[in-house]
């Protein structure tokens, strides 16, 4: 069986949080503006709803 690495870095500022991972591809996770957000990304629940999906 191989050995397979996941790196993930992530920076926060109020509800916005910038992804990177494995150093290729960044993305956001963010709310909308009425909710406090600069509306950068998807929601914290449609971003994991999304990676299970995946």
């Amino acid at each position: 069986m191989a050995l397979v690495k996941f790196n993930i870095e992530s920076t926060s500022q109020k509800v916005t949080t910038e992804v990177k991972a494995a150093g290729a591809h960044t993305f956001f996770v963010d709310e909308p503006k009425n909710l406090g957000g600069n509306d950068k990304g998807a929601n914290p629940l449609n971003t994991l709803l999304g990676s299970l999906a995946g």
